[in-house]
């Protein structure tokens, strides 16, 4: 967007000076009054930059008020302009923090980290299909290195029979790792899997299950393969893909985000 009027800009009026004995015609009446309108027109514009100039999809143009504050429609992100140099100092909001590049007193940058969503409402399966599912936001993992970890607890009751629970991911899941249980009784389940950015369009995945009942682990990992934009929305879940007895449920999950 374009500035009408930079505000610092606007001027006084100042009356033409009239010399004794002057003639007084038309035209220079007109230049008074020319001058006038030119102020007022300039004050209205001002007062209408000020208005509009504080959102849109580019910053406003000339941008040369230090201090000034503007949201940046395109990427739901506020900036401030510090130095009069332009709107280039993020503000950190509850929406988009996740998304914002913080400073180090090195030369490093980071983003910020902790847990994005969680859930305890329980769901019991004793057929396969989706456990629990979470929506992870466009461009959360928006760095390369940068990591999502998925805790989860589960309980299998009923009869004795073997699962498998996967961890998927994707716009339409699909499994990244999985962890097969056998001739479980009851008991818990935990699952932790971390998912790794690795490029714009793969991830590093990650996790470990152990099992109370039968006192073991499992361990997997998934190399990153490229199929994932992860500039728009995805989902992450725990799907029961199989289950020969008993009931699976699911007891509470959290997602975090990591450095």
């Amino acid at each position: 967007m374009s500035q009408n009027i930079d505000i610092s800009t606007l001027a006084d009026y100042s009356p033409r000076t009239w010399v004794q004995g002057e003639d007084a015609d038309a035209s220079k009446f007109q230049t008074d009054f020319d001058a006038i309108e030119t102020a007022i027109s300039n004050l209205n514009k001002a007062a209408q930059d000020v208005n509009s100039s504080h959102s849109g999809a580019t910053a406003p143009t000339p941008n040369t008020i230090a201090g000034q504050i503007f949201f940046d429609t395109d990427v739901d992100i506020w900036y401030g302009d510090p130095d009069a140099s332009g709107a280039d100092d993020e503000f950190l909001t509850r929406i988009k923090a996740y998304s914002i590049d913080l400073a180090t007193a090195g030369t490093d940058t980071f983003k910020l980290s902790g847990v994005t969503q969680r859930n305890t409402t329980e769901n019991g399966r004793t057929t396969t299909g989706v456990l629990r599912a979470f929506t992870i936001a466009a461009g959360m993992l928006g760095t390369n290195d940068q990591a999502l970890r998925l805790t989860a607890y589960l309980d299998k009751s009923g009869a004795s029979g073997t699962c498998t629970i996967q961890v998927r991911f994707g716009t339409t899941p699909t499994s990244r790792i999985s962890f097969a249980f056998t001739a479980d009784t009851t008991g818990a389940y935990y699952i932790e899997a971390i998912l790794s950015r690795i490029s714009a369009t793969a991830v590093d995945v990650a996790g470990v299950a152990l099992s109370e009942a039968e006192g073991d682990s499992v361990a997997a990992f998934n190399a990153g393969s490229a199929d994932i934009d992860l500039t728009v929305a995805q989902t992450l879940d725990l799907n029961l893909s199989a289950i020969s007895a008993g009931t699976v449920t699911f007891q509470g999950a959290f997602v975090e985000i990591l450095l």
